[in-house]
């Protein structure tokens, strides 16, 4: 973390309630690609708030992803979780992430998602996990787009 004097007032709950950090879309993963520098000054703002969130929310695409090669995915993820968030003790300070259309796209990738970020078995029986919903492109068959197909238009 960073000395007091340079920390930024972080909002704290009035009365009852929990002080979070929540942030996403980094798209990041890859060293020296386009979004690590600007991820990397967004995670110097949250290291100066003060004080320190009690947890983090993080509601995908922490990554870039969106490649079909296992390994390539689980790199990214490494980078992002052992450099990009280095500066996050998450011993200390939990992280809680859900799925992004980025960082589940396909079994493949919600097998890794599952075992990068150590998920616990507790899913429905048969699914050998944690139940992982996807952001469809569309919707499935007899699934009327809500917002889009209103009666009468």
């Amino acid at each position: 973390m960073t000395s007091a004097n340079n920390s930024i007032p972080a909002l704290l709950p009035r009365g009852r309630g929990h002080q979070f950090l929540l942030y996403g879309d980094s798209c990041s993963g890859v060293p020296g690609a386009l979004h690590e520098k600007t991820f990397a000054s967004v995670n110097a703002v949250a290291q100066r708030l003060s004080p320190q969130p009690e947890f983090v929310l993080f509601p995908g695409d922490e990554i870039i992803g969106l490649t079909p090669d296992p390994d390539a995915l689980r790199a990214q993820w490494r980078y992002w979780l052992d450099t990009e968030m280095a500066w996050l003790d998450r011993a200390v300070i939990p992280m809680w992430h859900t799925t992004g259309n980025h960082t589940t796209y396909d079994l493949m990738s919600e097998a890794v998602f599952r075992a990068v970020l150590e998920l616990p078995k507790n899913g429905p029986a048969g699914t050998g996990g944690p139940l992982l919903l996807r952001a469809a492109r569309r919707p499935p068959d007899g699934v009327r787009q809500h917002a889009l197909e209103r009666p009468g238009r």
